[in-house]
């Protein structure tokens, strides 16, 4: 018989996992709870560090997925329950077709890829930096909406508010990461270098507008990361280290003031600004839990799935035949992303091929 195998998820990871696994003859059931294909990436205009369009690196891989003879393709679908052992799973997935109703579908499958991904932390409870007190503050996915816009219809960056353009922008990092009681403990790994990524578009597209980046420290460990760093500072955004204590408006004021210190000058500041854009971090969604439960997968105390050997096997989980990829294992790239959904093709097919002893 085929092998089989059902990947859950539709974004970077999932896509490429479930190619990896068509390609080595696999048949597959990708199953996304979404309407559509693409995950976090549909919400993104640029991606970094090449700055191409979100939309093209897309549509390549997600055409690939729809038109190959191995892959079933289940949007709107989620997982309900699961039986059996590691080879030889059932799988009930559940469909919702028009709002109403649903249908119920039986899948037997060899193996199981996890690519349920991250979402992003609520800003509102950072309350301090006025997120839903104020519109002209914003997350760096609303940012991406609105820059989206505004390219789309040739106008200026303009401010939610009162629609006027644009003069300063303020990003604001490390929102709901690295803290221990009101977010995450982790770095969320792609906040810095989203940000870098959008105060250069900005720049470029707007060079009058004044762009600056409040951080912690920046981190740009991947590959052409550094780069892209070095070109936001040719370009002209200013980096001031030190995340901001607050984010107010003054009486009789239309501009949003935010209040730090500079670490690095040790001085105190406060920064006009048009629009506060907060880099939020990633957390397992609340969705999730009940899944890993469901396959046994068990979780660290931050929330993020746990790998059988970090080190030695990054994508296989601590339950035999069930494989983790991208950032359901923790916050990452797009590039480390599809590098975990090959691996995890590679690590399926050779436990399918050994009948389930590895």
């Amino acid at each position: 018989m085929e092998p089989r195998a059902l990947v859950v998820g539709g974004g970077i990871a999932g896509l490429q996992a479930a190619l990896g696994l068509a390609d080595l003859g696999c048949v597959v059931d990708l199953v996304e709870k979404g309407s559509n294909l693409g995950g976090r990436l549909l919400d993104l205009g640029k991606v970094f560090p090449t700055m191409d369009s979100a939309s093209d690196v897309l549509s390549h891989i997600v055409s690939r997925t729809l038109d190959h003879a191995k892959i079933r393709t289940h949007l709107r679908t989620e997982v309900t329950d699961l039986s059996g052992k590691a080879g030889d799973f059932l799988v009930k997935i559940t469909t919702n077709t028009d709002g109403v109703s649903s249908d119920q579908t039986e899948l037997h499958v060899s193996g199981i890829v996890l690519a349920t991904g991250l979402e992003p932390i609520d800003a509102a409870i950072i309350p301090e930096f006025g997120y839903g007190r104020y519109k002209d503050v914003v997350t760096s996915l609303e940012l991406e909406r609105m820059m989206a816009i505004a390219e789309r219809d040739g106008k200026a960056l303009a401010r939610p508010g009162d629609g006027t353009p644009v003069k300063t922008v303020a990003f604001i990092q490390c929102v709901g990461s690295r803290v221990e009681k009101r977010g995450v403990p982790y770095c969320s790994a792609v906040c810095c270098m989203g940000a870098i990524k959008n105060a250069t578009l900005i720049k470029e597209r707007y060079p009058d507008v004044d762009v600056y980046i409040l951080y912690i420290d920046v981190r740009a460990q991947g590959k052409g990361h550094e780069e892209l760093y070095k070109m936001a500072r040719r370009v002209g955004v200013r980096f001031i280290r030190g995340q901001p204590s607050m984010v107010l408006k003054k009486a009789r004021s239309e501009r949003l003031l935010v209040c730090g210190e500079n670490t690095l000058l040790r001085e105190l500041y406060e920064l006009p600004s048009d629009i506060v854009v907060l880099s939020v971090g990633l957390r397992q969604p609340e969705g999730n839990y009940h899944l890993l439960e469901m396959l046994g997968v068990q979780r660290m105390a931050d929330g993020l799935a746990t790998e059988k050997d970090p080190c030695i096997a990054p994508v296989e989980s601590s339950v035999k035949g069930v494989f983790l990829v991208g950032t359901v294992n923790a916050p990452m790239d797009i590039r480390d992303s599809i590098v975990q959904g090959n691996a995890a093709a590679a690590k399926m097919m050779a436990f399918i091929r050994n009948r389930g002893e590895t």
